[in-house]
């Protein structure tokens, strides 16, 4: 029998943290000759790629939590310029995507993504009723 050692090279963990464990070149990105030039997710206004932001359940909520504020008219898309007007439907709809997505991973979620989902739901939803009451 051979001796098999597994070393964990992921630069993040299962929540989205940096892993302290992983090697130092896991965490940084390696340049040099690849199988083509990679898309690139870059914002035309010079922001941050998105390729910096992990691909987790939780950046998932977030993002669509940070759409439905910019749907309640509460943040502009680009950071800089005014809030559109709200579009109460969009709001709306994108609030029960969240509640589906909710009711969908109920007790597939760790304690940190089950208390991130439960709270901006209720956050949002108390946001888009004060608003509507307006």
């Amino acid at each position: 029998m051979s001796d098999i050692t597994v070393n964990d090279r992921r630069t993040f963990t299962k929540d989205g943290q940096l892993n302290e464990a992983a090697p130092e070149a896991a965490q940084e990105p390696q340049a040099g000759p690849g199988p083509g030039p990679e898309p690139s997710a870059a914002d035309p206004a010079g922001g941050a790629s998105m390729g910096d932001v992990p691909a987790t359940l939780s950046t998932l909520i977030i993002g669509l939590a940070t759409s439905v504020m910019i749907q309640l008219g509460e943040h502009s898309p680009d950071g800089q310029s005014p809030p559109q007007k709200p579009d109460f439907p969009a709001a709306k709809h994108s609030i029960d995507l969240l509640g589906v997505l909710e009711a969908k991973t109920r007790g597939n979620l760790d304690e940190g993504e089950e208390q991130l989902l439960k709270t901006l739901l209720y956050d949002l939803r108390m946001k888009y009723v004060s608003l509507l009451k307006k």
